[in-house]
């Protein structure tokens, strides 16, 4: 069911982004030239723009990143200066959670980071009929893992995605010690 609704979407993506083309402000054209490889810096309120320079930026140091809260550190004065002339913003975050740990903390934080999602999610996967709160939260998780994606972020936000990776934990960890479901104590 989930793969019919992504390929679905993306079907209506592309034909409802051909309909709308030649609108640059059209989320949904935007969303079709991206499918085909086609971002412009002024795709989502500039984020095509800080997305690469972010990128490129995180090639610098790689390792250890440029320090944690320095993205607008890490950003030439350049890019800086062109984003405001362009786009009239001044960035302070990669708009995007991945690039954003990768530019601040280096590529091995970035994959630290995802190892630690993907040993949530995979054993998540196979217990979720078993226990069905596992799917509720991983459901949570991965919507606020793809919304990372595009950092529509908020210091309230970002504690509700810990506790969902915590209750999923939890439930793998009792799953694998033999605990009852809740279910099972009717």
């Amino acid at each position: 069911v989930l793969g019919l609704g992504i390929v679905g979407g993306l079907v209506i993506v592309e034909i409802e982004g051909a309909r709308r083309e030649g609108n640059p402000y059209d989320i949904i054209w935007q969303a079709r030239e991206i499918m085909h490889g086609r971002m412009d810096d002024e795709f989502g309120s500039a984020r095509g723009f800080v997305w690469r320079h972010a990128f490129n930026t995180a090639f610098e140091n790689p390792i250890l990143g440029h320090g944690p809260g320095t993205f607008h550190l890490a950003l030439s004065d350049e890019v800086q200066n062109e984003a405001v002339q362009r786009f009239n913003v001044f960035f302070d975050s990669a708009h995007n959670t991945y690039l954003h740990i990768a530019v601040n903390l280096g590529l091995p934080a970035l994959a630290a980071y995802l190892v630690f999602i993907g040993s949530l999610f995979l054993p998540t996967f196979k217990r979720a009929f078993n226990r069905p709160i596992l799917l509720a939260f991983a459901a949570a998780a991965a919507g606020y893992l793809v919304q990372s994606f595009f950092q529509i972020d908020m210091l309230i936000d970002r504690p509700l995605l810990w506790v969902a990776f915590g209750i999923m934990g939890g439930e793998i960890w009792r799953d694998k010690i033999g605990a009852p479901t809740y279910a099972d104590k009717g």
